[in-house]
């Protein structure tokens, strides 16, 4: 299981968090612990990010997971404009990682497009 959150705004409706690095700092404060339901992707507005991370011992490197046979933790990032990117390449690689083989994407795109569109088995 993938889990991944995504936020447009952060905070309340009236007290909206828009500087990047007050939401870093709230990123940061994440309890973390090995927990199964810990999201591996958090997408906090459209220039903040965290995914779980592991040290190598000279670098820190994100990975697609949390990793129970290594030191993970998580990379908390600010990335101007890109969060929805990197999240879409995210959600990419796990999807590749599952190994589908090919998937006919042109085909669901364009099904789930048309006005007549019903889900397959209902």
């Amino acid at each position: 299981m993938l889990g991944i959150i995504i936020s447009r705004h952060i905070g309340y409706i009236k007290n909206r968090l828009t500087d990047e690095n007050e939401i870093d700092s709230l990123l940061n404060k994440i309890p973390l612990e090995m927990n199964p339901h810990f999201p591996e992707l958090i997408i906090a507005g459209q220039h903040n990010m965290l995914c779980p991370a592991y040290d190598t011992g000279k670098e820190i490197k994100s990975t697609l997971f949390m990793l129970t046979e290594k030191r993970y933790g998580v990379d908390v990032v600010i990335r101007n404009n890109l969060s929805y990117g990197i999240g879409l390449a995210h959600l990419f690689a796990a999807i590749d990682w599952i190994r589908l083989g090919r998937m006919p994407w042109s085909d669901i795109l364009n099904d789930a497009k048309k006005d007549d569109y019903t889900p397959q088995n209902f």
